[in-house]
């Protein structure tokens, strides 16, 4: 049975030399109830949830043929777990078309039996959530009704980036699963106008690279989501505008 391992900031764990002997990673991450009491009454009244931070478990074993080779292999772990670099891709082998965006949260006092080193790695998930290695991406070229199918099990908050060009009486709308955001701005032809669904931002990229807010210019801060499967894609001009191109990456992502 091949022995399951896992690559990091683009690294695997076999080419440094751990074994993995557990992985933990629960179901789903801890739910917290969204609730207010209900003055002189009984009970709460419920509004939802949301998911806590995940933490995923990952027991290591490393060998050297000496003592003082472990602790070169240590050292090296070191450098290359450090979380100074911030979240970086955390992909195991039993799953290599998803991904974490994870840091590195806590370690164990790593125990040194002669010439064999175990330990505890501790990755904190700020978004409890796996993500497509390779991503739903999706380019039209007109205006028009599509239809768009994603992965993953979770809704999720795509990036959209439209090229083509708009006066502020004009108007780009764009409409995600009856979801409408529409732009009334200026836009001109090597411009690109992204609306990023995650930052909740809008912005425009000039033909000289300087980029400019356009939040003001949209019609509601509510941007749209993707659903996992079928999603219908919607995007309309009003009077001049000129849709050159509109591509929508999805961000799809698993629970």
């Amino acid at each position: 049975m091949k022995q399951i391992g896992f690559s990091y900031k683009g690294q695997h764990s076999h080419d440094k030399g751990l074994f993995v002997t557990n992985v933990a990673r629960p179901l789903l991450p801890t739910v917290t109830s969204k609730t207010m009491t209900i003055p002189e009454g009984q009970g709460v009244l419920y509004f939802g949830y949301q998911y806590e931070p995940l933490e995923l478990i990952v027991d290591i074993a490393f060998e050297g043929e000496k003592a003082s080779d472990v602790q070169g292999v240590r050292r090296e772990l070191a450098d290359w777990l450090s979380p100074e670099e911030g979240l970086q891709a955390l992909i195991f082998d039993d799953e290599p078309d998803k991904k974490y965006k994870a840091v590195l949260n806590d370690t164990s006092e790593l125990e040194q039996i002669v010439t064999m080193g175990q330990g505890t790695l501790q990755f904190l998930i700020p978004e409890p959530f796996a993500y497509a290695v390779e991503d739903d991406i999706f380019i039209f070229e007109k205006e028009g009704t599509f239809n768009i199918e994603r992965q993953g099990t979770a809704h999720s908050y795509p990036m959209i980036e439209i090229m083509g060009s708009c006066t502020p009486s004009d108007e780009i709308e764009v409409n995600i699963n009856d979801h409408v955001l529409s732009f009334s701005g200026r836009l001109q032809e090597e411009d690109t106008l992204v609306l990023d669904s995650q930052l909740i931002t809008a912005k425009i990229i000039r033909a000289n690279d300087t980029v400019e807010s356009a939040i003001n210019q949209l019609s509601t801060l509510a941007f749209p989501k993707t659903v996992p499967g079928q999603n219908t894609l919607e995007v309309w001009t009003t009077g001049n505008a000129i849709l050159r191109q509109l591509k929508i990456t999805c961000r799809s992502r698993w629970k």
